[in-house]
């Protein structure tokens, strides 16, 4: 697995790591596009093959059940991250929209780490958009077989002026 460029393109596998040489994700280009992405965590794939029975959820949302759950996972992670980020002025000077996805673990008693902008547009967009993930309401972890695990979590979040 290797990427490499030919005719000034970029073909192949791109292999990148944490800061302990773990796998995170890989991206597969052929001529230059992305043709493929995989977000992994060594312990779990979550986003690509859905292995955990349930996945990571804030603890505001474990008092309901099926789809009421799904509701409110997707209502309150909307809400909490609108809510509270800020659009960084430098930002809205020179115009700058996008989608920043932010991938972090997880952990198995909840807490969340390993922070990595997977996509960005700005270093001042990016940086408000770790800050507002890192102080995330509690979480609850993924749960396999009965059982907490870490779990690799990805979360986008779009600007528009």
């Amino acid at each position: 697995m290797e990427i490499r460029k030919e005719n000034g393109l970029l073909n192949g596998i791109c292999i990148h790591f944490d800061t302990i040489r773990q796998i995170k994700f890989k991206i597969t280009y052929l001529k230059d596009n992305i043709i493929h992405e995989e977000i992994i965590d060594t312990v779990f794939y979550l986003s690509k093959n859905n292995v955990v029975d349930e996945s990571p959820i804030l603890k505001i949302c474990n008092n309901f059940e099926g789809e009421e759950k799904e509701k409110c996972r997707n209502s309150e992670y909307l809400r909490y991250v609108y809510g509270n980020i800020k659009y960084p002025e430098i930002a809205i000077e020179e115009g700058v929209e996008g989608m920043v996805t932010i991938n972090f673990i997880v952990n198995k008693d909840g807490k969340l780490t390993e922070f990595i902008v997977y996509r960005g547009v700005c270093k001042e967009i990016e940086n408000e958009c770790l800050k507002i993930i890192k102080e995330f309401p509690e979480w609850s972890p993924g749960i396999k077989d009965g059982e907490p695990v870490r779990v690799s979590f990805s979360m986008p979040i779009n600007f528009r002026l």
